[in-house]
């Protein structure tokens, strides 16, 4: 007997479960309504009915469904509204936790030789014939099979093996998909949060670059961006050898007949020469000068999600930078104004990715959160003889404001003017600038 459940959010996230459950989980579960605070404006954009949330207490006492799915991204609102549902009586499922599938916590490296690329040290390296992928949320990522289902490579593997993290895994049943055969040479370079700009330029295109050099000429299943295609582009690589996880359905296993797997056996440390080399090769397509006067010296980079850097306009002009904000600049934009640039003030986030196209002898001043301090580019920044600052919001549990207490680690912040003054004033030093 199938469960009667409801949706809350109909962002991607509510919209790929919502697929889900319609289509590889539909003899468990039976969709009854989809609600979301945008109820209005979704539902005039979408095929698909989309509730006002304040409807939803009185569907439950009526019994029009059994629990709700909360498809939310952001952790802190999902638990936000989950409890707010537990305390009106309304239980919550996750959609991923059921008998359906095969909770694993760590996935083994598949333990076939295949081929070991003669100039890949640091890497392991394996051609597998015949496995199966399949690509499920919410990881986002591709779990490698063999026939008999068990699942031999995962593609977060780094995360968990190389970094020690307790995450958990979950696979879904093998023997409910249906399998697709697909003929050719395959390499998947989509793994967990490689749909984020960072971590696509940092944990997939060294593995690009060193296949390129091996002299691969199959198809990448890769992450549904444009940034992805774009950049895969500048390495040489043509868009009819790309595959997205757009192309590939849920609930459904591939099987390719050939299946290239190349993995660093050190998170973010033995794959930084490879990050740097993809990177010269980028700009090398480019035929990037070393010199442009059409790009500023020093550059703000101001993001537009959460973990923004409070800073006066006053002070970033007193000292010449220009604010750039590179979700409005093409890829080869953004790598234009990084490589021209002496000296870059940015924000930990995605767009310091972009550290990687700066020139040897630039500066690069990142600023943290108290609560978030993860310096990931700086083997890159070693390698590439980038000089690095680093700044961090003063240890406090005030927001900004002096006021709301911050719980989250995506919360704006502000850093000591005078300590921002001494760190440019220490870049122009360093940059010559």
């Amino acid at each position: 007997m199938r469960s009667k459940v409801a949706l809350w959010g109909f962002g991607q996230r509510g919209k790929r479960y919502r697929d889900l459950i319609l289509g590889s989980l539909n003899d468990m579960y039976e969709l009854v309504a989809v609600f979301d605070k945008n109820w209005k404006r979704l539902s005039e954009a979408s095929d698909y009915p989309v509730s006002n949330p304040d409807s939803l207490i009185a569907m439950f006492n009526d019994g029009a469904f059994d629990a709700v799915i909360v498809a939310i991204a952001a952790k802190e609102t999902r638990l936000e509204i989950e409890k707010s549902l537990q305390a009106s009586g309304i239980p919550t499922w996750d959609l991923f936790e059921s008998e359906n599938f095969a909770k694993s916590a760590r996935f083994t490296q598949a333990s076939s030789p295949g081929i070991v690329l003669p100039h890949v040290q640091e890497y392991d390296a394996f051609a597998l014939e015949d496995m199966l992928i399949t690509y499920e949320e919410p990881l986002r990522t591709c779990y490698v099979f063999g026939r008999n289902g068990k699942v031999d490579f995962d593609y977060w593997h780094e995360y968990i093996l190389a970094m020690g993290r307790g995450f958990e895994c979950w696979q879904p049943d093998f023997h409910k998909l249906q399998i697709k055969e697909l003929p050719g040479e395959f390499c998947v370079i989509n793994k967990c949060w490689n749909q984020n700009y960072w971590h696509f330029v940092y944990e997939c295109l060294d593995q690009v670059y060193l296949m390129e050099k091996a002299g691969f000429t199959g198809t990448y299943i890769m992450p549904a961006r444009e940034f992805a295609h774009q950049l895969m582009e500048l390495m040489g690589v043509p868009r009819e050898r790309h595959m997205t996880t757009r192309d590939l359905e849920i609930g459904t296993a591939y099987a390719l007949e050939t299946l290239y797997v190349l993995a660093p056996r050190t998170y973010a440390k033995s794959n930084a020469p490879y990050v740097a080399a993809a990177a010269d090769k980028i700009k090398a397509a480019l035929a990037l000068p070393s010199t442009n006067n059409s790009y500023p010296e020093r550059i703000f980079v101001k993001r537009i999600g959460g973990r923004k850097l409070l800073i006066p306009d006053e002070l970033l002009a007193e000292y010449g930078f220009t604010t750039i904000v590179p979700e409005e600049l093409s890829v080869e934009e953004q790598i234009g104004h990084f490589h021209h640039a002496k000296v870059v003030l940015s924000p930990h986030g995605a767009n310091t990715a972009n550290c990687a196209f700066m020139q040897s002898g630039s500066v690069l001043i990142e600023t943290f959160p108290n609560n978030y301090i993860n310096p990931c580019c700086l083997n890159v920044c070693a390698e590439k003889d980038i000089r690095y600052i680093q700044l961090t919001e003063e240890n406090s549990d005030l927001a900004p404001d002096n006021t709301t207490r911050v719980d989250s680690y995506m919360h704006d912040y502000s850093i000591r003017p005078e300590l921002i003054e001494r760190a440019m004033r220490n870049a122009e030093l360093l940059a010559g600038a």
